[in-house]
Order: structure tokens, then sequence, then C-alpha cells
């Protein structure tokens, strides 16, 4: 991701590993965590990431029980969501894990309205630093 912080990243409700698992093959020097609380989908996860020697660890918990973990609170530079939530639910679910200065990054859908406070980039993306 360029032009974002140095530091860790997470992906809040990587489900089928989208978009953390491709972020984390594009730019291996950065530390992913892969934020999925179904036991199925992270079970997934744990093998994509096993396979592909991700520079990832997938974390069994919802953004609320992370954002209540003191190891993951306020610890990442980056925080990614795609069709986990509403664009500004999703941004208000990732703030909490969000360190000082950190980005964070929203897909949007199509009919999407792009939240206040954040701003749209290339077709499909919301910022929000």
């Amino acid at each position: 991701m360029e032009g974002a912080p140095a530091g860790p990243a997470i992906d809040v409700g990587s489900g089928a590993g989208l978009p953390g698992v491709p972020l984390a093959i594009a730019g291996p020097g950065r530390w992913w965590r892969l934020l999925e609380p179904r036991s199925r989908r992270a079970a997934f996860l744990d093998e994509v990431v096993r396979e592909l020697d991700l520079n990832a660890e997938v974390v069994r918990k919802s953004s609320q029980e992370a954002a209540g973990d003191p190891t993951l609170a306020a610890a990442h530079a980056v925080a990614t969501a795609r069709a986990v939530a509403e664009p500004s639910r999703a941004f208000a679910l990732m703030e909490p894990l969000l360190a000082p200065a950190g980005i964070r990054v929203v897909w949007l859908g199509r009919n999407a309205v792009t939240p206040p406070g954040s701003e749209r980039r290339a077709e499909g993306l919301a910022i929000m630093r």
C-alpha cells in the first residue's frame, strides 16, 4: 500500500481473505492480521496463510472484541474492510484498532455514498486518515 504509514495492518472481517490476502501478497514487508470471528472462515484463512507463507496471522475475534484487546487496540498503521458493514459503520469499527496517524481504507459498493470525513480514491475506495 503505497503512501501508507509503516507498521502492521489489520483486515477487519477478512472472510474469504479479501482484501487482506492479496495485500499481504503484494506487500510482504508489512505484517498483516486477518480478523475473522467465524471459525470455518478463520480455519480457511489459517490454511491460506500457511500455504502461501504470508507475513500474517489470523485472529479469531470480532472487531469489537479486538478493540478491547490491549495487544490489538491502537496497534495498526493500516486498517482495511470490505463488505463488513456500510462504509460509515466500517470506518467506526476500525477506528479503535488504528494507531495515531494511521489510515483506514474501505471498499465501497457500486452505489455507496462516500462517508463524511473520508476521501474517495480510485473507483470504489474511500480512505480516512
